[in-house]
């Protein structure tokens, strides 16, 4: 047979019932804000970590920008160097082509020269031989070198790209009656007061000018320009004066004082350079 619960007894069993549901509840609750708590910190450093990988990113793909940029000006620069050793390249055959060209050009001039000498040689042997074998035919006294006055010389080799002011010597004298002329400075002398006639030629190279000068004292008398500057070939010019000379005087042919020179003065086999001058 069953005991039956008093009342009061009963409300008791409820009240701790219930009471014991409440509590777990909260504790329940409290857990899950807990657990969201720490969810959204560990989202919030996602987050921060997130926007530090983008910037890290971003600062990356920029270097990798800067980087192109850096190879494609080192692509341009390899480009214009290898354009500048062909360049260098074409100018060294072209130097070495020329050197090559002026030494069969000195080579000839040597030859000329060496037959020059030989033939004037035989001509004073002849000469003195005929005097000797024939003295009674000289009857002519000999010329009076103060009256008689005349030079010719040219250039022997080209002038390479010479400056402004600067003396042009014609360094293989041919004809030196009265011996007026200095070779080595390129300067004549006049030995008395007279009319003299003085002539100047000069080739220059192609594609460039030359602008000349002729000089007494310290006083420019005539001025000759020779261009071919339009054109690549060699051009030649001559120029003529005559004018009353004194004593001592120095006459000589110069580069313009003001205008400056381009490429070459030239003499060759084909072409002399060349100075004169004689008294009237």
């Amino acid at each position: 047979m069953r005991t039956k619960m008093p009342i009061s007894g009963f409300w008791v069993l409820c009240f701790i019932h219930v009471f014991a549901r409440y509590i777990s509840c909260d504790q329940v609750e409290e857990t899950l804000l807990h657990e969201i708590r720490i969810v959204k910190s560990v989202n919030k450093k996602l987050i921060k970590e997130m926007m530090d990988l983008k910037d890290k990113l971003e600062h990356l793909q920029k270097r990798v920008e800067s980087q192109e940029k850096k190879i494609s000006i080192f692509d341009k620069t390899c480009t214009s160097s290898s354009k500048e050793r062909t360049k260098l390249k074409n100018n060294y055959n072209f130097d070495n082509k020329k050197t090559m060209q002026t030494k069969a050009i000195l080579g000839n001039m040597s030859t000329e020269m060496f037959l020059m000498k030989t033939q004037s040689k035989n001509h004073d042997n002849e000469r003195i031989r005929r005097e000797i074998l024939h003295p009674e035919k000289r009857i002519i006294p000999a010329p009076d070198t103060t009256s008689k006055l005349a030079f010719y010389a040219y250039m022997s080799a080209p002038e390479l790209n010479p400056g402004p002011h600067h003396t042009i010597i014609f360094d293989t004298v041919i004809t030196n009656v009265g011996s007026a002329y200095n070779h080595h400075t390129g300067i004549f002398t006049v030995p008395v007061d007279g009319i003299y006639i003085f002539s100047w030629t000069l080739l220059n190279e192609g594609q460039g000018y030359i602008s000349t000068q002729i000089v007494i004292n310290s006083s420019v008398y005539g001025a000759l320009w020779t261009s071919s500057q339009d054109v690549n070939a060699r051009h030649m010019n001559s120029y003529t004066i005559v004018v009353h000379c004194n004593t001592n005087d120095s006459v000589y042919i110069r580069t313009h004082s003001n205008y400056t020179t381009k490429r070459d003065i030239n003499s060759n086999v084909y072409g002399r350079s060349s100075f004169s001058g004689w008294k009237l």
